[in-house]
This record gives structure tokens, sequence and C-alpha cells, in this order.
């Protein structure tokens, strides 16, 4: 019975302005298990009134600022990064949730210089670890490689790290079943981003916008059986967007949630 949860960045954007209220108003209205909370820049002189809004909400995981990856990758970056993982770590507990994803690598460097991003991917996930918080790392796009190829070079050199697969990504790369069937996967994968792709191999032009499952090119019969065959024992989230300028498209979301429901197990109940 695999918990699925909504991650707020379906529901909230630029197109909403952001808008942090949409999640404490509207989240009794989706069929999820949980939500994971999607940190923007703009949360930060919040995080203390956030943590108090979002009381009672079942929030399982954080989605940490995108821009901790992005700084990964920079040359001079790691002390911002490092700086900023910690405040996302403590705003995951404030909130409820003791799990992160993190990006280790993003723009414009990317995985450039894969060997001095691991250092600091195991630092960060160490010091998460002694904070209480488990670090999960995604399967970013990459320039260079991919993230399939780097997830197996840092379980080699840290017995410990935990992954996430976002089936996007591996789509972009043309990695989606060999990932799903891979040692990394049923070893060090404790939860997965569900998002479709339509679009070529590292075909850039093609990352947005993001389609629903089952809107794109991805093969979701082979997904599921994937995961069956390998006994998948983690969680998921439902991160393919659909925004409206006012209120919530729970229509659409609630949709995707039952598709996902039907082909991974059964509702679980949850307070309201």
């Amino acid at each position: 019975m695999t918990p699925i949860y909504l991650s707020t960045g379906t529901f909230t954007g630029r197109i909403n302005g952001r808008n942090v209220r949409l999640l404490s108003d509207h989240w009794r209205r989706f069929e999820a298990d949980g939500f994971e909370l999607m940190v923007f820049e703009e949360m930060y002189d919040r995080m203390a009134e956030l943590a108090t809004l979002y009381r009672g909400i079942p929030i399982r995981v954080l989605h940490a600022d995108k821009r901790i990856g992005d700084l990964i990758s920079h040359a001079d970056g790691f002390g911002a990064a490092r700086d900023m993982a910690r405040v996302n770590a403590e705003f995951a507990l404030s909130v409820g949730a003791n799990r992160m994803v993190i990006h280790g690598w993003g723009i414009p460097e990317s995985d450039k210089c894969p060997e001095r991003s691991y250092e600091r991917i195991l630092t960060i996930d160490r010091m998460c670890r002694e904070m209480g918080v488990e670090m999960l790392l995604e399967n970013c796009c990459c320039v260079e490689e991919d993230p399939l190829t780097h997830f197996g070079r840092l379980a080699q050199m840290d017995g410990d790290i935990h992954f996430i697969v976002d089936t996007r990504p591996a789509q972009f790369h043309r990695e989606l079943k060999e990932t799903l069937q891979s040692p990394v996967f049923a070893q060090r994968v404790r939860h997965m981003h569900i998002n479709d792709y339509a679009g070529g191999y590292k075909d850039w032009k093609s990352l947005y916008p993001i389609p629903q499952p089952g809107k794109g090119d991805i093969n979701w019969g082979m997904v599921f059986s994937c995961l069956r065959d390998v006994g998948y024992g983690g969680t998921v989230t439902l991160e393919a967007p659909s925004m409206m300028a006012e209120g919530v498209d729970d229509a659409t979301l609630n949709g995707t949630l039952r598709f996902l429901r039907n082909n991974l197990g059964p509702a679980r109940r949850r307070d309201r």
C-alpha cells in the first residue's frame, strides 16, 4: 500500500503569486495521504508563521529550495548551499516533516564537476542526518552525464545516502526503465516524484509544460509493473501541476491522484 502525497507546487506558483494560504485553505479538498511542501524564496521571512499556519496539516516531506542544487554546482557556492540546506531542514522539522528532497546540481553548471559536487552532497547529507532529517537526493536533469550514473557513484561512496526518482528527468534521459530495474533503485530509493514528459532524449525545450500522467510519453503500465516487480515500499508524490489564478484545481489533481491510487494500492485513511 503506497502512500500518495501531493506537492504544494502542483497548485501554488507564479500564476497565483505563490499564495502560501492555498494549502491551509484547501488541503481537505485533495484525495492525498499527505503533502510535500515546496519551498519558495519568498517563504524565508515567514517560516515561523507558516509553521503555525500549517499546524495539523499532514506535511510528510519538504522539497527544499531548488537553488541549493545551483549553489552546490557553483565553484564558490558550497557555504551558501550548506547554510540554505540547514535552514530548510529546520523548517522541515517545524512543519512536522523529517524527510527533505534536495537537488544536488543545477543551473548553469549542472554536473560539470561531479566529484566536487559529490563531496558537497555527502557533507549536506551528514548534516541533515545529525539534525534528524533524512535527505533525499533527486535525479535532476544533467548536462554532461545522467542521474543514474551519479546515483551509482554516490551509493558506492556512502552506504547511508538515499535517493528520490522523478519519472520526468528519468524519461528525459531515456533511462526510466533502467532506473526502476537498477540495484540502486531497489536499495536506495525511498521516494518518487510522479510527472509525465513529452519530448525526445535530452530535449531541453520539452521540459515544460509538465503533462499530467497519461498525457505525455511515459509508459505507465511499465512503470507500475516495475514497481510491483521490485516490491517498492516507498512513497510517491504527484508533482505534475494544474494551477489556477484563484483557488485550486482539485478536480484535475484528484483525478490524477485516483489514477495513481488505482495502480499503486487502496486508499489510506488520514485525519482531516
